[in-house]
């Protein structure tokens, strides 16, 4: 369907930038007459993606003459001319961020994750109960998550139910806010075991925004994901859209549905493919995320890695590859401090750009870093990868033992392509539409992907892909032509023989005929060539059992493309020959690098605010609403971990009617059940199986609470009920084993530092003693953890040590609101003061200027939090610790001083939980200048202050402050 308009605004809403372009379709096919970029203004302080979009637009007026928005309009409110239709694909705010749950890794999270990639879905984590993590674990990692959907799924059609109520339990209790909307309820898909669809949908209905589906593994064999699919899609549009800030009014205003930046890269993909059904690996990089696409056989698949891209998640790039990884694609002039300051300044300022050949080439070196990341995340998801054997290339000769073999199913069929069958390697996202040339696009490609075979190499040099995607669903005739005039540059044609490492013999003869000379090679392993953009025509002869895919051992073919030959068995040792013969980087890289920082004018705002504290699973909230509270008042406390949570579904073994099982369950919810305690009685009347006839009566397994009991099936599920006692208690295994002290020890199953519940086996000895012919068990009768076992004695002591988990007030104010068990909130005044990035707990002190590091040495610094004038190093920060120092502000620290501080790398960027021993917030950044005099004069007037570290770069942004009261 052609636009009756006169002009097409096609926009893209990514998640640093939207980018706009202008058609004018009054031609037979469309023209692209004007392509502009504004920052996307989703964040605080616009907080409405309208505001980017307009400035976008006024950019398109500008270049073009021509009148896009109506007259008398003022931002936010966007109202375009008569003559004018608009569409857009959107990201914005680090996409559609889902988090998956799964009953296990392998197979039903497996499915999941592909039904969300394959709806444009950005995979926060995924859960699963065998994926390492204690229960409170998963509840404090689901918390600090802050999803546009929840995708459940668990068990196929039949199977049991217990583990998947379990994972609903732990995500109800660990209720994960929204991105947005913190008012509003999160869309929750279940397609997990059907049998299980009714318990799940009383569980936790009430929390969610609940959608029963089809089961996304109904068995083993098969997979369904199209319903969830379609449906995540929908939910995307209808509810996770609408709470981004702007969207809703945006809505009315797009002729086509808005659809997500991937799903309009992959209707891309498919048109570039074309009529040849090019085989084609594609990456589209952008600050959080890089997608991988790959369309082979007409067959797209999809991944996202969530935290890998250019700025949002650089710094995440560095922990996952190590700066070592990073180093090796950089010259001798950039050391590990440059290229970590610059990263971590990148992360905290997503929006800065390279202005150095240095910075382009650290860029570079991160791009490089995080596709060949993603792209073995992809090939693990989507692919068998595997190697064919000697035996194997002699029955199928075109390839070669030393290829990549890939297998992947589609509708219960397997197929089979290798790594030189891929036609094409093409680029997306900033990263390459604003390198300085063309060679260093390639090079990032060709090292990252590592290509065998003959490939071209493309770029969307324009980054127009993800517009022309969503075009193609109201115009595929002109988005075609635009994909092919307008959108893929071809850059060159590689060729790279696939071989034996240890081949010491040529590999390949190659003539290249040009006009007025010849030229010819004997290409051995580890070489690199370059060949200029020009008519060639080009014969290859492959030597000593190499190839080159599927083609012959003499092959010819003509192409106007620059040509690269590459043999290289490592690309990072051969680095500076590729740049040197591509030209990629015209000066030496000697230019010192800048800071990208440019330094905030401090602005404090004086107004009256609103401190949270929400605990992360059920606890005391030990004030009222109305009380006065002062800074070290403990307002709420966890005092045990997590209760842990059990299933009892033994019921269903019994395959009773409704009927039967309400008359049967003689317990109901709140009542507390204890070890071997009766539940349920089957009614005499029933009539049993004869293998069931003689246990009418169930027996808890387990001590807890009744928290859900479904009448209909009669499951039941209980938290642990935590009447702990912080008392040693002693067991005498000897005695309980009947068995001599000095060997009681030996038959232990628990060892000291064990953490043990009520009930857990400590010991056991199945064989006779001199006392007794029956096995002995000894059971913990507490629980606690283990903190000694005499061996001469036979005796072991379990105490419960858990410390409690105690929330301060922090502020002077007063209890706006309470509620019971999970969260209350204080109003308070003061001055605020924010930060870019900050580590460690929230804290609360007097307020010490120190205007030198000698002053550390004779301060008293104890309890206080310091604001330093200079630029602190690792061993400065250890001392104030170590004085028992709460906190530190500072303008700048070098990166890589900090990371030797906390001992681990920050990677991406939800920081403000951290159990470090100093708080610690950054005025400006990473770097070695010292505090601003406009700094020092604030810090210089108050005498104490509450510091918040909290910072989060994606999904909302949140950075750290100080208030000074």
């Amino acid at each position: 369907m052609r636009s009756t308009m006169p002009f097409l605004v096609l926009s893209d809403i990514g998640s640093t930038t939207t980018k706009a372009i202008l058609l004018d379709t009054r031609g037979t096919i469309p023209k692209l007459i004007g392509l502009s970029h504004a920052a996307t203004t989703v964040e605080y302080p616009l907080s409405d993606v309208r505001y980017g979009i307009i400035e976008a637009l006024k950019n398109l007026e500008q270049q073009t003459g021509n009148k896009l928005l109506r007259d008398g309009v003022l931002a936010p409110e966007l109202a375009f001319a008569e003559d004018v239709s608009y569409l857009t694909t959107s990201s914005a705010g680090g996409g559609l961020q889902i988090l998956v749950i799964g009953l296990t890794l392998f197979d039903s999270a497996s499915s999941a994750k592909r039904a969300a990639y394959g709806a444009g879905g950005v995979i926060l984590d995924t859960f699963a109960v065998d994926d390492k993590r204690q229960a409170m674990e998963q509840m404090l990692a689901m918390r600090n998550l802050h999803p546009d959907m929840i995708l459940l799924c668990g068990g196929t059609d039949g199977g049991a139910v217990s583990g998947v109520l379990r994972l609903a339990e732990i995500v109800r209790i660990a209720a994960p806010e929204p991105k947005f909307d913190a008012a509003g309820k999160i869309p929750a898909i279940y397609a997990g075991n059907r049998d299980a669809a009714s318990l799940i949908e009383k569980l936790i209905r009430q929390d969610f925004d609940l959608h029963i589906l089809p089961n996304l593994r109904p068995d083993m064999e098969m997979e369904n994901l199209e319903p969830t699919q379609d449906k995540i899609q929908q939910l995307f549009m209808e509810n996770v859209m609408e709470h981004a800030p702007g969207y809703t009014n945006l809505l009315p205003l797009v002729a086509s549905q808005i659809i997500p930046t991937p799903v309009g890269v992959q209707n891309a993909l498919s048109l570039a493919a074309g009529k040849e059904k090019l085989n084609i690996f594609a990456f589209d990089i952008g600050g959080a995320t890089t997608d991988v696409f790959s369309y082979i056989n007409t067959h797209i698949q999809r991944t996202v890695s969530a935290n890998l891209g250019m700025s949002y998640s650089a710094l995440n790039v560095l922990k996952e590859c190590g700066a070592e990884n990073l180093m090796r694609w950089l010259p001798n002039d950039i050391d590990e401090s440059d290229l970590r300051n610059y990263i971590a300044n990148k992360t905290i300022n997503p929006t800065s750009n390279p202005r150095t050949s240095n910075e382009y080439r650290i860029e570079h070196a991160l791009a490089r870093e995080a596709l060949a990341m993603a792209l073995v995340q992809h090939r693990q998801m989507h692919y068998n990868t595997g190697k064919l054997g000697y035996m194997d290339k002699l029955k199928n000769a075109e390839y070669d033992k030393y290829e990549m073999i890939f297998e992947y199913m589609r509708e219960e069929r397997k197929y089979v392509f290798s790594h030189s069958g891929v036609d094409v390697l093409m680029g997306a996202g900033g990263i390459f539409a604003h390198a300085q040339n063309h060679a260093q696009c390639a090079l990032i490609l060709i090292d990252s992907f590592r290509p065998k075979g003959i490939t071209e190499i493309w770029i969307d040099r324009r980054f127009i892909s993800p517009h022309l995607g969503v075009l193609s669903e109201v115009d595929p005739t002109a988005a075609s032509h635009l994909m092919a005039r307008d959108c893929i540059e071809k850059l060159a044609l590689h060729i790279a023989p696939v071989f034996s490492p240890k081949q010491k013999k040529a590999v390949m003869r190659i003539s290249i005929s040009e006009t007025g000379k010849c030229t010819k090679l004997e290409v051995k392993a580890d070489e690199f060539h370059y060949f200029h953009a020009g008519e060639k025509s080009i014969q290859i002869e492959l030597l000593n059992q190499a190839s080159i895919g599927k083609t012959e051992k003499r092959t010819g073919f003509s192409t106007f493309l620059p040509l690269i030959i590459d043999t290289r068995l490592d690309p990072s040792k051969r680095r500076n020959e590729a740049e040197t013969k591509l030209k990629a980087y015209e000066t030496d890289g000697i230019e010192a690098m800048e800071s990208p920082l440019s330094l905030i004018k401090p602005l404090l705002k004086d107004e009256e605010w609103i401190r949270r504290v929400k605990l992360p699973y059920k606890g005391e909230i030990n004030v009222s609403v109305g009380d006065k509270v002062s800074p070290d008042d403990v307002v709420a406390v966890n005092r045990f971990n997590p209760p842990r949570l059990y299933i009892l579904d033994a019921i269903l073994q019994y395959r009773l009617e409704s009927f039967d099982i309400r008359r049967s369950v003689i317990k109901q919810v709140g009542d507390s059940l204890d070890f071997d305690e009766v539940y349920a009685i089957i009614p005499d009347d029933v009539k049993l199986s004869l293998h069931m006839r003689h246990s009418r009566k169930l027996h808890c397994p387990v001590r807890g609470k009744i928290e859900f009991l479904d009448e209909s099936t009669g499951i039941m599920v209980l938290s642990e009920i935590q009447d702990y006692s912080g008392k040693p208690m002693n067991i005498d295994l000897a005695e309980k084993l009947m068995l001599e002290p000095r060997r009681a020890a030996r038959y232990a199953v628990k060892n000291i530092g064990d953490f043990v519940y009520r009930n857990d086996v400590l010991a056991k000895r199945v064989e006779r003693s001199s006392s007794s012919t029956m096995p002995a068990f000894v059971r913990a009768p507490i629980t606690g953890t283990i903190t000694k076992l005499d061996r001469a004695t036979g005796q072991m002591t379990i105490q419960y040590l858990h410390k409690p988990l105690e929330f301060q007030a922090h502020v002077s104010g007063t209890v706006l609101s309470a509620k019971p068990g999970e969260e209350l909130s204080i109003s308070y005044s003061g001055k605020r003061l924010e930060g870019k990035i900050g580590f460690g707990k929230v804290c609360h002190g007097s307020l010490k200027l120190i205007r030198t590091s000698e002053e550390l040495c004779v301060a008293d610094i104890r309890d206080k939090i310091l604001a330093l004038s200079f630029s602190p190093d690792s061993r400065h920060l250890a001392d104030i610790a170590k004085a028992g120092g709460r906190g530190v502000i500072c303008s700048m620290i070098q990166a890589s001083q900090l990371v030797r501080f906390l001992s681990f790398e920050p990677g991406v960027i939800n920081t403000g939980f951290e159990s470090i021993p100093l708080s610690i917030m950054l005025l400006e950044g990473f770097g070695d200048q010292p505090m601003p005099q406009t700094w020092i004069d604030i810090f210089s007037g108050f005498q104490s202050c509450f510091l918040d570290p909290h910072t989060r770069i994606r999904a909302g942004v949140v950075r750290p402050f100080i208030c000074f009261y």
